[in-house]
């Protein structure tokens, strides 16, 4: 974690949450939030390596992974995230694929789709989600903010929706 002498606490404010983990750096930073009747979570994970970030929160069992990759890192060829079942991984992962409504594919979309079918995760999306991401440079929506989660022994994903 890098040290700044800002209180995410009062910061970062969300009425009915409270930050459970965060990390800083110079240009970007992450924050995990959790409900406030949740108060039996455990963070398990800060980590700032290749590039990107990434916070592990236990939360009644299921293991939550929140992760940012800036937009001009490549995701390195194996990612070393082994999700464990049951897991939701999800955040700000930079990547473009048509999956996720971009007009095109990019290297990073490639390799998240690659990492995410070797370790047996479903993305959970649907074409009319709204964007989560609207850019005013080219008027239009994206979605960069993606959300995996873990199969069971029977390939049936975890139970999850995007709101």
């Amino acid at each position: 974690m890098v040290d700044h002498p800002v209180d995410y606490h009062s910061r970062g404010h969300v009425a009915g949450f409270t930050v459970a983990a965060y990390l800083t750096h110079d240009k970007y930073g992450l924050a995990t939030y959790v409900r406030c009747d949740h108060v039996n979570y455990r963070v398990v994970l800060l980590s700032q390596e290749n590039d990107y970030s990434r916070i592990v929160v236990e939360l009644h069992g299921i293991e939550i992974v929140n992760v940012y990759k800036p937009p001009r890192v490549l995701w390195p060829i194996n990612l070393p995230i082994k999700p464990r079942h049951p897991s939701v991984l999800l955040g700000d992962f930079n990547s473009h694929h048509n999956i996720w409504g971009y007009a095109s594919t990019d290297e990073n979309g490639k390799r998240l789709i690659e990492w995410a079918e070797s370790s047996n995760l479903f993305l959970v999306h649907d074409a009319k989600d709204l964007p989560t991401f609207k850019s005013a440079r080219w008027r239009r929506g994206y979605n960069p903010d993606l959300c995996f989660v873990t199969c069971d022994k029977n390939d049936k994903p975890l139970r999850a929706f995007r709101k």
